[in-house]
């Protein structure tokens, strides 16, 4: 019992050095802690436009992607604690757009560029398939790639303007060359995974 106290106060004390900016008195913080918080609250406050979410706080969204870090990391370590909770408010967001508006975006373009955009009521089936590829896709990704794939998949911006993107909001480098070699890449780890492919198959 001991041991797994220990194991968990680790956990704990990590996730607090990681991330005490969320709850801290902003005036409080140090300079790069602040740059996170903005990070952040810029990132959410994106996510809810292109979402259409508006009868939410920010601050409450990422509140609550932090309360959500103390209760996993009950059941298992969270080894990158700013990256996880950016996904985590992503999909937040994305879960509470989805329950607002009673249905699902779907927007995905092939290697020529040519984009097929779908918006349509969802049966239940339907979304859970939906949900469970795209939680399998993002779990196997880098925190960046996941940031690509749905500013592309997703919000349908080009390669070019998801540079664009990541360079004003992240302070990302990647040019634009280095994100469609990055992005080519990533897909053709995707469609080459016989779990994704097949999920993939079911859907479309």
């Amino acid at each position: 019992m001991r041991l797994v106290y220990l194991e968990y106060a680790n956990r704990r004390n990590y996730l607090d050095s990681e991330l005490s900016f969320v709850l801290k008195d902003f005036n409080l913080l140090s300079p790069s802690e602040q740059k996170k918080f903005y990070a952040l609250m810029n990132h959410i406050s994106y996510c809810m436009k292109n979402q259409k979410v508006d009868h939410v706080a920010e601050f409450e969204i990422l509140v609550q992607g932090y309360q959500k870090a103390l209760v996993t990391i009950i059941k298992e370590p969270i080894y990158n604690p700013y990256g996880w909770l950016k996904t985590t408010v992503t999909k937040k967001i994305r879960d509470i757009a989805r329950k607002y508006w009673g249905k699902e975006t779907i927007e995905y373009k092939d290697e020529l560029g040519e984009t097929l955009l779908h918006t349509k009521q969802t049966n239940a089936y339907t979304m859970m398939q939906m949900e469970q590829l795209i939680d399998l896709i993002f779990e196997s990704l880098s925190d960046l790639n996941v940031q690509i794939l749905y500013l592309h998949k997703v919000e349908g911006y080009t390669l070019k303007e998801v540079s664009e993107e990541l360079t004003s909001n992240n302070g990302s480098s990647l040019s634009y060359p280095a994100v469609r070699k990055r992005y080519s890449r990533m897909i053709k780890d995707i469609k080459e995974n016989d779990d994704f492919q097949s999920i993939y198959q079911s859907l479309f």
